[in-house]
C-alpha cells in the first residue's frame, strides 16, 4: 500500500482523506466546518494553482476561506467563541488567507458575480476586527507592489468604498452593520480599538462578547471609510438602518459614534435612530 504522509492526509475536522493532495478539491474542504487550518494551508502551499480556481458565481477560494466556519464553542448568547487556545483559529485562518493571496494576488481585488469583494464577504460572515484590518492592509500592500501589477486607486476605488451589484448596492459598512453574529475578539483588541478610553470599561461591563465583537468589526470598517456612515444603498438606507434592523447593539454604538464624528445625516439619521 502507498505510504501516507502529511501532504497526502487531509483532515477537515470531520474526517480524513487518504488521497493524493492534488485530487482534493479546496472548495470541498472550505465548504465544511474547518477543524484544522494548517491542513488547508499546506494544501495551498503545495498546490498554489488551486488558489486561482473560481467556483459558483465566480467566488474565489479567498472568499470561501473568509466564509468558512471554524470549529469552536458557542457562548450562552449564541455567539461564536474561539477555543481555549485563544486566537489560534484566527491565526490559522489568516495564515490560509495569506497563502491564498500569495498564490493569487489579484484575488484580494477580485469580485464575484454579485459584485462582492473579499471585504464584503468577510463583513457578511462576521469575521473579527483582526481579519478585517488584515484585508484592508493586504489590499493596500498588494496595490503598492513595485512590479506594476496594480496602481494605487482613488479613495472611491478601494474595496471599502465599493458597492455590491446585487441585491442593494451595499457597501462593506452596510454588510458588517447587518451581521448578527461575529467571531469574538480578544480583550486586547478592546483596549487598542475602542474609540475613546472611557468606553473601555463600559464595553467590558455592559456588552456581551458578541456585541463587543460587532462594535470592533464595525468600527474597523467605519474608520477605513468614515464617510460611509451616511452613504445610502439602493433602497435608501444608511448602515445604521441595517444595524438597527438586523445587526447588533455593538454595531449601532460604533455607527452612532462615527456619525457624531462626521456630522450631517439629516432625516436618515432621525429615522435610523428611531429604529435603534
Amino acid at each position: 500500500a502507498r505510504r501516507t504522509n502529511d501532504d497526502d492526509t487531509m483532515n477537515n475536522g470531520s474526517g480524513k482523506y487518504h488521497e493524493h493532495g492534488d485530487d482534493i478539491e479546496l472548495h470541498s474542504l472550505l465548504s465544511r466546518t474547518v477543524g484544522d487550518w494548517d491542513i488547508i494551508h499546506r494544501l495551498v502551499r503545495r498546490y498554489p494553482h488551486k488558489a486561482r480556481e473560481r467556483y459558483y458565481r465566480n467566488e474565489s477560494p479567498l472568499q470561501m476561506a473568509l466564509k468558512a466556519t471554524g470549529e469552536g464553542r458557542k457562548g450562552r448568547n449564541g455567539e461564536r467563541l474561539r477555543g481555549e487556545g485563544g486566537d489560534e483559529e484566527c491565526i490559522g485562518r489568516v495564515r490560509v488567507l495569506q497563502a491564498l493571496v500569495d498564490a493569487d494576488p489579484a484575488s484580494i481585488l477580485g469580485r464575484d458575480e454579485e459584485g462582492r469583494t473579499p471585504l464584503h464577504t468577510a463583513c457578511s460572515a462576521g469575521r473579527s476586527c483582526e481579519v478585517l484590518r488584515w484585508l484592508i492592509e493586504t489590499e493596500e500592500s498588494t496595490r503598492s507592489k513595485p512590479d506594476g501589477r496594480c496602481e494605487q486607486p482613488s479613495a472611491e476605488e478601494r474595496n471599502v468604498a465599493l458597492r455590491t451589484d446585487f441585491p442593494s448596492g451595499a457597501l462593506p459598512l452596510h454588510s458588517v452593520a447587518a451581521c448578527p453574529t461575529f467571531d469574538v475578539a480578544p480583550s486586547l483588541a478592546i483596549d487598542n480599538s475602542v474609540d475613546h478610553p472611557s468606553l473601555v470599561q463600559f464595553c467590558r461591563d455592559a456588552m456581551t462578547p458578541n456585541a463587543m465583537a460587532a462594535y470592533l468589526s464595525t468600527a474597523a470598517i467605519r474608520k477605513a471609510y468614515p464617510g460611509a456612515v451616511w452613504d445610502r444603498d439602493c433602497e435608501g438606507e444608511i448602515p445604521l438602518h441595517a444595524a438597527a434592523s438586523w445587526g447588533s447593539p455593538g454595531a449601532v454604538c460604533a455607527l452612532l459614534i462615527g456619525a457624531a464624528a462626521v456630522g450631517g445625516g439629516g432625516d436618515g439619521a432621525s429615522s435610523a435612530a428611531a429604529a435603534a
